[in-house]
């Protein structure tokens, strides 16, 4: 059976940037759009089947497809504090992203993405993201999503919960991964595990991917995920993070063993301590008497083959002379300076910058030379190269690149030189030409707008098409007088602002917009009315009234000023009690009318006139009293 991941993500994600609009987008005021934040290498949008290179500020709307090669990857910001992070080798729809329904929905097809939602999503806003196989839903999270070619993948929460719908089931996923085994976009299995190393690593390893890379922007997104090395954020049943000591491993040096020329006990006799045999003093020693040698025994002759060898001394305790150690021939290490770029190749559009990954090391001031050559070795010009950091440590280098710059790929070596030596590093720029769209400019809701003499007007525009954009207004009176001056146009805003000092009368506004495919125009009237008199009320003829109880009593009172005028009345006893429920207004014949059920006693009531100019009241006192007792005959 067949499942569909919906991947719920219910968030403004105003995430996954860039502005591929459509004519049916603006005609139904779908204004939503996710903009390319930053990206590197080969990355593509389409929109209605015309394919463009992406560059930063590029807007996307819904249908529109976005794809990144090898090597490659991009940022999407739909609002602040939200972002998508898109690696290489990704292809994803953005199936619906409107103001409407405040719904957005991103159809994964292959590849992976970092999702990072700072700020809890309202209860009316909703983000899907579709795999073939599952789905997720969350309220504001981080947490990553990838699919392969038979639309399983891999799902890993880093913060907050996410709700996975795979099939029939539904889990609650925190701070743990998810694997989505499927084939032929079938799902198979699913089953949760503990983050391993290979999910926390572009965090914990500094160095991965580059400087500048994918890893470096969720590091600077994500700045409380990423750990130092003294504290990886590793489960204990997980490998241990790279570096550690494992089970059984040499920790250097050696024993005390004699293995390592440790000296040892020896029992033979030192000759030099022997002494020598006794010599016997001839004169002392009696002399054998002479005899025959014929008849006198001869002594024996010893046997050689029994005798003992005289004794080698042992060289382990004997002093050997001292040896003088060579000198160290090894040239000191060198501080000439170091260059290398990150990440690459890039591609720009002809018009605009990119930033560049490039690191610069140098113990000393550096000097640098850059020269760009095309395919065929030859000098480019139109090129303007600034490294970013300190004078010996470069983080950084953005290229700008002139709008006459003919699209093809580029070669920029950047030479760094001391007085200890130099070295130099290259990297390939791929040119393309700038999709620049018209713009579109057009003022919301009506055409007239209205407006009283002393109080200012601000009225909201809706502008599409490639940046820069250029706005400007003209003004004047309907009979043709200027009135420029009084207009102010913002256009981070998108606002055109009437100044409160505009004189009573009619006015006609339009806006122009331009860059360099074209221009459009948009119109508005605003009228102008005079200033409104403050009104004034009044009570006819006296303050005080008297009426016997089960009687009424009507009282005229006196209007003047600009319409509209709003009159309202409050009544109270003498005790401060409200009793406005017994009187009534008549503000067609200006009359205040009392109800027969008051309850003898003294009332307070006051009148007030309102209109946009100020307020006015007045006010009198009814005594409403007992009917006496006839006297009788």
């Amino acid at each position: 059976m067949r499942r569909t991941i919906s991947l719920i993500i219910a968030a403004a994600l105003v995430f996954i940037a860039a502005a591929c609009a459509t004519p049916d987008d603006k005609i139904t005021g779908a204004s939503r759009k996710a903009v390319v934040d930053d990206f590197m290498g080969l990355v593509t949008a389409t929109s209605n089947g015309e394919a463009m290179p992406a560059f930063k500020g590029l807007a996307l709307l819904h249908n529109d497809l976005f794809d990144t090669e090898t090597e490659s990857w991009a940022n999407l910001e739909f609002n602040e504090g939200q972002y998508v992070l898109i690696e290489e080798n990704t292809s994803l729809q953005i199936s619906e992203l409107t103001d409407v329904t405040k719904r957005v929905e991103i159809t994964l097809t292959g590849g992976k993405l970092w999702v990072y939602i700072s700020n809890r999503l309202s209860d009316d806003e909703s983000f899907e993201i579709k795999t073939p196989t599952c789905a997720l839903s969350v309220r504001g999270t981080v947490f990553s999503v990838s699919c392969d070619k038979d639309g399983g993948g891999r799902i890993v929460v880093y913060e907050g919960v996410v709700n996975v719908q795979a099939g029939d089931e539904s889990i609650d996923l925190s701070r743990g991964a998810m694997e989505i085994i499927a084939e032929n976009g079938e799902l198979v299995e699913i089953h949760t595990a503990a983050l391993d190393f290979e999910d926390i690593a572009p965090f914990y390893i500094k160095g991965i991917a580059g400087p500048g890379g994918i890893f470096a922007v969720l590091r600077e997104k994500l700045p409380r995920l990423t750990w130092d090395n003294d504290n990886p954020p590793i489960d204990d049943a997980t490998n241990t993070e790279p570096g550690g000591n494992q089970d059984g491993a040499m920790t250097g040096g050696g024993g005390n063993s004699s293995e390592h020329g440790e000296k040892t006990e020896t029992d033979e006799t030192d000759p030099t301590t022997t002494e020598p045999p006794e010599t016997p003093d001839p004169a002392t020693t009696p002399q054998p008497e002479a005899s025959d040698p014929t008849t006198t025994p001869q002594p024996e002759a010893s046997d050689p083959t029994t005798t003992p060898p005289p004794e080698t001394p042992d060289p382990a305790t004997t002093p050997q002379p001292e040896t003088t150690a060579p000198p160290d021939t090894t040239p000191p290490p060198s501080r000439a300076p170091t260059i290398t770029f990150g990440g690459g190749p890039y591609s720009v559009a002809a018009g605009s910058s990119v930033d560049v990954s490039c690191t610069v090391t140098s113990y000393e001031q550096v000097n640098y030379n850059t020269r760009i050559q095309d395919a065929a070795g030859a000098s480019a010009r139109g090129f303007d190269l600034s490294l970013i950091g300190n004078a010996g440590t470069i983080t950084h280098a953005t290229i700008y690149v002139d709008s006459g710059v003919p699209s093809a790929t580029y070669y920029v070596t950047v030479t760094a030189m001391n007085s200890e030596g130099s070295s130099s590093a290259t990297f390939a720029l791929r040119v393309v030409t700038a999709v620049v769209d018209p713009p579109v400019i057009s003022v919301l809701r009506n055409q007239s707008f209205i407006v009283q003499q002393g109080s200012s007007l601000q009225v909201r525009y809706t502008i599409t098409g490639t940046e820069p954009i250029n706005v400007t207004v003209d003004a004047g009176y309907i009979d043709g007088r200027p009135g420029s001056e009084f207009f102010i146009v913002d256009t981070s805003a998108c606002t055109i602002t009437a100044s409160s000092w505009l004189p009573a009368g009619i006015y006609t506004v339009g806006l122009l917009a331009m860059n360099s495919a074209g221009s459009d125009t948009d119109r508005f009237t605003i009228e102008v009315t005079a200033a409104l008199a403050p009104p004034a009320i009044f009570v006819i003829r006296n303050q005080n009234f008297t009426v016997m109880q089960g009687g009424n009593c009507r009282i005229q009172y006196t209007l003047i000023g600009d319409e509209p005028i709003y009159v309202t009345l409050y009544a109270m006893d003498v005790s401060g009690a409200p009793v406005s429920d017994f009187f009534s207004v008549d503000t067609n014949s200006n009359t205040v009318s009392s109800s027969n059920r008051l309850d003898p006693g003294v009332y307070t009531v006051t009148l007030t006139a309102t209109n946009s100019a100020g307020t006015s009241n007045d006010s009198f006192t009814l005594v409403v009293e007992s009917v006496r007792p006839n006297a009788g005959p």
